[in-house]
């Protein structure tokens, strides 16, 4: 990932878009990586992926920047679901 912003929130935003990006580019990888929404197991990209998401999310609640708690926003509303739909939806469509 690109080096931190004065801003967690841009760097969440940024965060998100590499992870759709690099589904996008390689859904068949993605997929490996990560899994469907059908798969539940944990990969180790999944575990790397939600420690990074999580850090993200820490650093936006520590700038006072969420109106939730960390893992529900990380869970959620700023990255897992969002990314994860859109990339799947697209494999799905291929």
């Amino acid at each position: 990932m690109a080096e931190r912003s004065d801003d967690p929130v841009q760097d969440l935003r940024r965060g998100l878009d590499y992870h759709v990006a690099f589904g996008l580019a390689d859904s068949a990888a993605y997929l490996l990586m990560f899994g469907d929404s059908s798969n539940f197991a944990y990969t180790p990209g999944k575990r790397e992926g939600e420690a990074i998401l999580l850090a993200l999310v820490a650093r936006a609640a520590q700038a006072g920047r969420l109106a939730v708690a960390v893992p529900e926003a990380a869970a959620y509303g700023l990255g897992r679901v969002p990314g994860r739909g859109a990339v799947t939806h697209r494999h799905s469509a291929i």
